[in-house]
């Protein structure tokens, strides 16, 4: 019997960092308005389309704003869960600073990672990316009342290391390389009136 080798994985280079487009992810059950003060709840999952083994990865959960530069990681809570573990709070420590794009705006990433039920993880608690499934993410968000914006959304981006203990190529970032990120827009503030 022959064994099947996985090919190394192939990468393209995106400002400089190594992206994987054969690892990526997605949302569902994202609203498309989201009422401040209220928590919602929805999935993210990054697929291993290539079946590439990485020694851990993580899912960097960025939040956008296209209309407003004041936002920051105090505004809004966030919780997960992977798989069959319990809630955890993201620690908003464990996050990239606020950064400004040129085009304008906000964006801040929080890194989710951890335990998964002990479906995936390891005793020396990594998270490898299996080679035949996806991890998927259930996520609570809410942001603080008050806060609004006509041009909001988020990011789901994955993010993996090479081998155990590898540095992350950004800080507040996981991941020494990347899968292809999908994006999720959505507008903060009230529902909308209705048509009646």
């Amino acid at each position: 019997m022959t064994a099947t080798v996985t090919p190394a994985p192939k990468y393209r280079v995106y400002k400089g960092y190594r992206v994987n487009d054969d690892v990526m992810a997605d949302f569902i059950g994202v609203p498309a308005v989201i009422t401040p003060g209220e928590t919602y709840e929805f999935t993210a999952c990054y697929i291993n389309r290539g079946r590439y083994g990485y020694a851990d990865s993580a899912l960097n959960f960025v939040v956008w704003f296209s209309d407003r530069k004041d936002v920051t990681r105090n505004d809004f809570r966030l919780f997960y869960k992977v798989s069959r573990a319990q809630w955890q709070e993201q620690d908003p420590k464990d996050c990239w600073e606020p950064q400004y794009p040129i085009e304008g705006g906000v964006h801040i990433a929080s890194t989710l990672r951890g335990p998964d039920g002990d479906i995936l993880s390891k005793p020396d608690g990594t998270v490898p990316l299996p080679d035949t499934e996806s991890v998927t993410m259930h996520i609570r968000l809410a942001f603080r009342k008050g806060l609004t914006s006509d041009h909001a959304g988020l990011f789901a981006l994955p993010g993996m290391l090479e081998e155990v203990g590898e540095k992350s190529v950004i800080p507040g970032v996981f991941g020494s390389c990347f899968g292809r990120l999908q994006q999720a827009s959505f507008r903060l503030g009230d529902g909308p009136p209705s048509l009646y």
